[in-house]
């Protein structure tokens, strides 16, 4: 399918599950859930919260991947749900994020729980985690920056 320069599927087009597109709508829907939940938790460190904030990401960075060229095969298979090796490639192929780089590695290491599933089978494990609103700063940052309208800044992890 042909899109303009900008990426915008031309109208009377549909957007396919293979579309950079679809995968960032999606993406901004798991956002909204981790905002809402984020909200009725009071920011408490809940698993369902951060579950919907890094898939969140993980469609996000998909969407800028297959963007860049990436064949949805390559972001299901070779990607899945490594979102550090996701972000590593995505700045690879020109993403910058304007993001403190303490939030930046602290999200990332709190990835790898998501990487692991662990979100989704274990209550109970040594984490360090970092607060929700931090993550959910840090993935707004990436969508904003993936639209072309970049964060200034994220706050500081302490």
């Amino acid at each position: 399918m042909s899109t303009f320069p900008n990426g915008i599927v031309p109208f009377g087009h549909f957007l396919g599950n293979d579309s950079d597109q679809n995968f960032a709508k999606l993406g901004e829907e798991f956002l909204d859930g981790a905002k809402a939940l984020n909200s009725e938790y009071k920011n408490a460190p809940k698993w369902c919260t951060y579950f919907n904030a890094f898939h969140s990401l993980e469609l996000y960075l998909k969407s800028y991947l297959l963007r860049k060229g990436k064949t949805l095969d390559y972001v299901v298979r070779e990607i899945g749900h490594k979102l550090r090796l996701a972000l590593n490639e995505s700045n690879q192929l020109g993403l910058v994020l304007t993001v403190n780089p303490q939030v930046e590695e602290a999200v990332m290491e709190l990835s790898e729980v998501y990487t692991k599933k662990d979100f989704q089978y274990r209550s109970i494990g040594g984490w360090r985690v970092v607060p929700p609103d931090l993550v959910i700063s840090f993935v707004e940052s990436v969508a904003r920056t993936i639209s072309g309208n970049p964060m200034v800044s994220t706050p500081s992890f302490k």
